[in-house]
């Protein structure tokens, strides 16, 4: 195989030193916990992803996640694809330093750091949403649909820009 467990156990063997235990390992996933903490590292098929994930409790968080938390210049992170033995060592690897240098310290502060985590994911599900409504009415607004246009404007009025505000109203004038 492509040797993933064993690079997980190698690349992230400061887990066990602070007192996480391997619970559960196979050629998919290798999860590590402690106490309410998880991590997890996952290298998953057909595509090969390559990522890793924290548990709080029973609640998951994509290191994606977390890493806008930790540093919001982060944004564009995205798993990494290993098709070979050498990627999945090379991305386990660079994953096990991500964790080191953002995930762990954050834990400490755990209270405080579960609140960021979830104050960050319902602000990034509210900007896609927002994203997604924005190009659903543009497309719509091209099309000259405009009860659709405004249906979707409409959707997140209270965010959009002046340029968006006054396609509404023409969308809203038009599909009367």
């Amino acid at each position: 195989m492509l040797g993933f467990v064993e690079s997980v156990r190698n690349s992230f063997a400061f887990l066990p030193t602070l007192g996480f235990q391997e619970v559960s390992a196979s050629e998919e996933k290798v999860l590590f916990r402690k106490d309410r903490w998880g991590v997890g590292v996952h290298h998953e098929m057909p595509g090969f992803e390559l990522g890793a994930s924290l548990y709080c409790n029973d609640t998951r968080y994509s290191l994606g996640e977390v890493l806008r938390v930790a540093d919001p210049s982060m944004t564009e992170y995205m798993d990494a694809s290993a098709r070979t033995a050498d990627f999945v060592a090379l991305g386990v690897s660079s994953l096990a330093e991500l964790v080191q240098q953002h995930v762990l310290p954050l834990m400490r502060g755990e209270n405080e750091f579960v609140a960021e985590l979830e104050r960050g994911r319902r602000e990034f599900g509210e900007a896609t949403n927002v994203a997604f409504a924005r190009q659903r009415a543009m497309a719509a607004f091209q099309h000259r649909d405009y009860a659709t246009a405004a249906k979707w404007y409409g959707m997140v009025e209270d965010k959009l820009t002046a340029v968006e505000r006054k396609r509404l109203l023409i969308a809203r004038q038009h599909s009367k």
